[in-house]
């Protein structure tokens, strides 16, 4: 999506039995070095997240949002069936991308969820969809 920060990296992915592992090294020039490697697999059986709970919440998302600038959001309007959610477990062996913010030292909340098909709309100013509105 247009505004959304992307910086080159080094990415490897692989799935042996149902456990997938992610590992990527920041690339970028002139970048702040960061890592990421982890890796998850499903726990249980699929389900799908009940409205009012924190899993709906975290996966029911129909619209996106980004900064181009403090005082320039933009957004785009997104479709999707509901997401088809498993509980999954994951091995956070390093992630150095969010370093900024600090430690976490929770456990991750984690699903795991097969493909998903969706449908965007072309991001519009966010100033001007309220002033639409106004």
């Amino acid at each position: 999506m247009a505004g959304l920060t992307v910086l080159r990296c080094a990415h490897e992915s692989r799935a042996a039995n149902k456990i997938m592992r992610y590992d990527t090294v920041r690339t970028h020039r002139n970048a702040t070095a960061a890592e990421f490697s982890a890796c998850y697999q499903p726990t249980g059986p699929s389900y799908r997240a009940t409205p009012g709970t924190l899993d709906h919440w975290l996966t029911e998302r129909y619209c996106l949002f980004a900064a181009l600038a403090p005082n320039r959001v933009v957004y785009g309007e997104i479709h999707h069936p509901p997401w088809s959610l498993q509980p999954a477990e994951v091995d956070l062996r390093r992630n150095t991308m969010i370093q900024r913010i600090g430690p976490i030292h929770d456990k991750p909340v984690a699903h795991f969820a097969r493909l998903q098909e969706v449908v965007a709309w072309p991001i519009v100013s966010l100033e001007r969809a309220m002033t639409a509105l106004a």
